[in-house]
């Protein structure tokens, strides 16, 4: 179970950082996909597991365009 979960998290992940891709290259209609994804993109941060969290704020992870949309709408300063 542990592992079928494991690999779901990371397809959602990779599954979202592709969209993030799409958005920061601008190939999306920014605004429609803000509105869409702005909580999700939220809840995967700040509401996951503490696995989950580590794992998408590693300094090694693969999720970069994820990380720099999240970064880009909730922490303006940095």
């Amino acid at each position: 179970m542990e592992l079928a979960y494991s690999q779901a998290v990371e397809t959602l992940h990779t599954s979202y950082d592709l969209a993030c891709r799409l958005y920061r290259d601008g190939c999306l209609d920014r605004e429609r996909f803000r509105r869409q994804y702005e909580s999700h993109v939220r809840k995967l941060f700040e509401d996951g597991t503490e696995e989950d969290k580590d794992r998408l704020q590693s300094i090694s992870m693969p999720y970069q365009a994820l990380r720099a949309v999240y970064q880009e709408w909730f922490h303006k300063e940095n």
